[in-house]
């Protein structure tokens, strides 16, 4: 979360007081990259919810590839994800590649991201999924001005399965989204604590539908 390095160092130091048994599973994947973690980049505390949520008679749809389509693809019958980087789109055909994981490559320039290339980005999410991470990119706004996360956020709304859940990364940004749900969301519930591939605290939402 927001703060500046000493503030966020003293916040995870405060979690390993509170929770010891997290500190051994932080340090050990902070050596590992995403693939070989086969962890999402969310907080413990979510990822710990997610493993007792998912059943394997789920289907998956996340923003964003890596450790998250691996973890998902261990526990969901199938995992779809769309990735905007080539480089990184690669390395996952080559070195992960679960044979029930698809990932879809959808280009998005950054330095001059072009409305379509976004639209093809948010679009991807195509049918309705049962557990939708919405994480990926984020640092492109294209001429509509908007944020691209609360616009994938949007869309999955409208696209998950009853019963199912939309996973919010690095929610403490987005806030406003939960006045935007009216009568489909039947909860809210925040995961705090550290996670895999990141200094600090972050917070991680499930809303449910």
């Amino acid at each position: 979360m927001q703060g500046s390095y000493l503030t966020r160092s003293a916040r995870l130091a405060g979690h390993f007081m509170k929770r010891p048994a997290d500190l051994g599973r932080y340090a050990a994947s902070a050596t590992l990259n995403p693939l070989e973690a086969g962890l999402p980049w969310i907080s413990w505390p979510a990822i710990d919810f997610l493993k007792a949520f998912l059943t394997r008679d789920m289907s998956v749809f996340e923003y964003g590839s890596g450790g998250s389509t691996v973890f998902f693809s261990r526990r969901a019958r199938d995992v779809t994800a769309v990735e905007h980087q080539p480089e990184w789109h690669s390395l996952f055909a080559r070195t992960a590649n679960p044979a029930n994981a698809v990932v879809h490559l959808r280009c998005v320039t950054i330095e001059r991201p072009e409305n379509a290339e976004l639209d093809r980005y948010v679009e991807a999410l195509d049918r309705r999924y049962d557990v939708i991470l919405v994480d990926g990119l984020d640092d492109v706004a294209g001429a509509v001005g908007v944020p691209l996360r609360p616009r994938c956020f949007a869309h999955a709304a409208r696209h998950v399965r009853s019963g199912g859940v939309v996973i919010l990364d690095d929610a403490w940004r987005y806030d406003h989204l939960v006045l935007d749900q009216g009568a489909a969301l039947k909860g809210r519930q925040s995961f705090v604590g550290p996670g895999p591939g990141r200094w600090g605290i972050t917070r991680t939402d499930a809303y449910f539908y």
